[in-house]
């Protein structure tokens, strides 16, 4: 038995009793098998430590060394509501956005980003609704799921003014193929206006494709 198997085996033995909460599994417990047969049969096995270590967006097949950098391109849409007291007109919408941006390995994200928040912060019918165009990075945690935080800054416009715009956001994605994922996003919006702060909330289903590096 190599080395390296030896190393496998033990990772998954650790990672079954602590993670998944199985019974103590021992490496040593797996029948040797010949040299030349031992590597490929191991790598050939579909466990759950290896869904969990790599999941179907990021494919273990680049060595075990988990996912390469690559491009990213993403779109989703969903409802916007801004928190006014009483009835606002303008105050819910239907709304989309896309990005564009680059993954660095597994985790972390960058990207230039547009919104079409479909709400309005003054006039309903001469201001058009609010839009931005932002930049932001998000944080992936490699589970079964992929949970992920994300932060944006830049401005944020209607037909007539425009202003600075802040968001904050958690979500999940849930890969289904090695390059495809589904998101569902929950996102809140800052926009201040002279002395009032709007909070924009908008939850949106999207995808995200990955291009290998």
């Amino acid at each position: 038995m190599t080395r390296r198997t030896r190393l496998r085996l033990a990772g998954i033995a650790a990672c079954v009793c602590v993670g998944l909460g199985a019974a103590d599994v021992r490496a040593e417990s797996v029948p040797s098998l010949p040299l030349a047969m031992e590597a490929p049969a191991f790598d050939a096995m579909v466990t759950p430590l290896a869904f969990l270590k790599h999941p179907p967006i990021f494919s273990a097949a680049h060595g075990g060394s988990g996912p390469r950098p690559g491009w990213i391109l993403g779109a989703d849409t969903g409802w916007s509501t801004r928190f006014a007291e009483g009835v606002s007109p303008g105050a819910q919408g239907w709304g989309f956005g896309a990005r564009a941006g680059y993954a660095f390995g597994g985790r972390f994200q960058v990207d230039a980003r547009y919104d079409y928040l479909g709400v309005r912060l003054r006039d309903p019918v001469h201001d058009g609704a609010l839009q931005a165009a932002t930049v932001g990075a998000r944080y992936e945690l490699p589970l079964f799921v992929l949970p992920f935080a994300e932060v944006r800054v830049g401005p944020s416009f209607d037909s007539a003014n425009a202003w600075f715009a802040a968001a904050l956001a958690l979500g999940v994605a849930i890969p289904v193929a090695r390059p495809l994922s589904i998101d569902v996003t929950v996102r809140d919006w800052l926009v201040p206006e002279g002395d009032a702060l709007h909070s924009i909330l908008t939850v949106q289903l999207g995808f995200t494709i990955r291009f290998g590096g």
